[in-house]
Formats: C-alpha cells, sequence, structure tokens
C-alpha cells in the first residue's frame, strides 16, 4: 500500500484572538474550514518569508526554501485556538480540499431528486424521458433497499450512481446512460433555477466520491457511499482480501462508518481471516454500546453459519465526515509559521 503525504503544516506565531476585532480577526472569522485559498511569496528566504493574501501581507517562519514570486495553494486545516494551513502541492489533494465542505451535514439525494421529478418547464418536463427514468429508478432502489433490505438492490443503488461514469466513457463502452450522474448532468445542461442548483449540489457530492475513491485506491483501499434515507452519513472502506507476500490470502478488513438517525456515530469493523470473523462495534458513548450488546445473542444466532471468534462493543467512535477526511488528507510534517 502506497501512500502520498504531500503537505506542509503551517501553524501561527501568535494565538488569533490577540487580533480580535481587528480587519484580518474579520477575515480570519470568514475563513472555513478546509477552505482552499491561494497566496503568492511576495518575499521569498530560508526563513523568514512575507506572503501576500488578497490584500494582505503575512509574515511568515518557515523550513521551507520559498522563492520570491512563487504561487501557493494553502489549505485551512484549523480555526481555533489558532489558524492552521497547509501547502497543498499535489492536484488531488487541492480538488479534494475545495470539495470537502460537502461532507458536512446530511448527504441527502431522496428530497432534492423527488423536487427535481416533480419540477415542471426546465426543472422537470424537459428532461428526457431516459434521464427522469433513471431518477425514478434511482429513487425506486431506494426504497426496495430500506423496505426490502434486499442486498441487490444496494448493489444495483451503488453501479447507477454513475461513479465510474468518465471512465465509461474514456473506455468508450457506453453512454452512461440510466446512471444518476448523467441524469443530473443532463439537469444543469438543460435546467434552471432551483432544481439546477439541486442538481449541481448532487453532482458535486457523487465527484467527491469520485476524488475520494482516487485518493483511497492509492492507499491499497476501496471506497463505497452509503447515500442512504435512514443515515445522515454513511460509507464502507473495504482493504486487504488479496494474496500475501508469501502466497497465503491475507485477511479482510472493512469498516462501516455510520450516522445513524437516533442512535448516533457507529463505526463496525470486520477483519475476516482463515479462523473466522471477528466483529467491533464503536459506539458515541456507553449507552448506545449496552443498548446494541443488549442484542448480540440475535447476531449471533444470525451468524451461527460463520466461525465468529470475537464480538466487541466499545465507545470512541468518530463521525463519518471526520473518519473520511482523516483518510482522505493525512498530515504533513514540514512546518510553516505564520502570522495573521
Amino acid at each position: 500500500m502506497s501512500t502520498i503525504n504531500p503537505l506542509a503544516t503551517i501553524t501561527p506565531v501568535i494565538p488569533t484572538n490577540a487580533y480580535a476585532g481587528t480587519r484580518e480577526e474579520r477575515q480570519h472569522q470568514e475563513l472555513q474550514l478546509h477552505q482552499i485559498i491561494r497566496a503568492t511569496v511576495a518575499e521569498g528566504g530560508q526563513d523568514r518569508v512575507l506572503l501576500e493574501m488578497g490584500q494582505q501581507r503575512i509574515p511568515a517562519q518557515t523550513s521551507l526554501p520559498l522563492k520570491t514570486g512563487q504561487s501557493l495553494e494553502l489549505q485551512v486545516v484549523a480555526l481555533n485556538p489558532q489558524l492552521q494551513l497547509q501547502v497543498v502541492t499535489d492536484p488531488l489533494t487541492a480538488r479534494l480540499g475545495q470539495a470537502l465542505h460537502l461532507l458536512g451535514g446530511k448527504w441527502e439525494f431522496v428530497p432534492p431528486l423527488r423536487a427535481l421529478l416533480s419540477g415542471t418547464g426546465a426543472e422537470g418536463d424537459e428532461l428526457s424521458a431516459a434521464s427522469r427514468e433513471a431518477l425514478q429508478v434511482w429513487l425506486g432502489l431506494q426504497g426496495e433497499v430500506v423496505e426490502k433490505q434486499q442486498p441487490e438492490a444496494l448493489r444495483q443503488l451503488l453501479l447507477r450512481l454513475g461513479l465510474d461514469l468518465e471512465a465509461v466513457l474514456a473506455r468508450q463502452e457506453g453512454t452512461g446512460q440510466g446512471t444518476l450522474k448523467a441524469a443530473l448532468l443532463e439537469v444543469l445542461a438543460r435546467g434552471g433555477g432551483e432544481g439546477r442548483e439541486h442538481a449541481a449540489h448532487l453532482v458535486q457530492t457523487l465527484e467527491l466520491f469520485q476524488l475520494a475513491q482516487v485518493r483511497l485506491d492509492q492507499q491499497g483501499a476501496l471506497l463505497l457511499p452509503l447515500p442512504l434515507p435512514f443515515l445522515d452519513q454513511g460509507f464502507l472502506v473495504a482493504e486487504g482480501g488479496g494474496e500475501g507476500a508469501d502466497g497465503k490470502p491475507e485477511p479482510q478488513r472493512l469498516a462501516l462508518h455510520l450516522a445513524l438517525q437516533g442512535l448516533g456515530d457507529l463505526r463496525v469493523d470486520f477483519y475476516q481471516s482463515e479462523d473466522g470473523l471477528l466483529l467491533r462495534f464503536a459506539c458515541e458513548g456507553r449507552e448506545q454500546a449496552d443498548f446494541l450488546a443488549g442484542f448480540q445473542g440475535e447476531l449471533r444466532s444470525a451468524l451461527e453459519q460463520l466461525p465468529l471468534t470475537g464480538l466487541s462493543f466499545t465507545t470512541g467512535v468518530e463521525s463519518p465526515d471526520k473518519a473520511l477526511i482523516r483518510r482522505l488528507l493525512p498530515e504533513g510534517k514540514s512546518v510553516l509559521d505564520t502570522r495573521v
């Protein structure tokens, strides 16, 4: 598994609260976590440099050799107690940084899609029959997953997201017609108003999932987003399962990250080896862990055909969006200190 570590951390010399009420402080408050901003090196050097960000000139202390006139892309990684930025040095990280704000809040697909289908004019009736059918089929699969809990419906739901649309087009293996992304792109091309805004947000979310898949592929992992109506957020990461250097199969590891309505954040770890299956549930608190532990008898009965080697219920889970961000943007080592 290869890991790319392209970031350099920036830590301010003094706390930002020292500038409360100033123009710089107000501009700092307008920054958003994970936002990408551009800066130019106004005065370069080996130790101290001067960065130009918009109308501001910011003194910086750095171990990175920066040249006058050099352009930088910086990502906001912390706002309190001090502003922290990272120097972005690869295009994938830059694109991820520009889209990570989409991970906040609930990953909603059903309401905007229903709004598109019920729209009129450019937002609904002018869509091609194929695109309208794609939206209807995808919503129908959502219903089958929720009501009938059919694994095949979930597989079709994920396939019809269209996360491989560009790859299919590049290989000239089809048009991608029938996928959710292809239908939404048609809405963007034809529509206007609120319908177009819904489609734009969903397309950006799907493209974030595509970028995330590229990043996790670099780490030897597979990402499956789970945009389901009973989840606020959810995704699955699969690793291992191949052949090791000794020719023996590697243990397969699955991590299911969920934000459940009513139960809160939950991570379920699956470790599959020759000896059997090990399950671990990590919950928000002891109350949630004890609640799930009360159903372990039913769980063991459902898995009696598998050799279950271990089952545990713990606490200390992080939210799915934070867990995904941690996988997408590994921390860097080089340090650049700034004062704002």
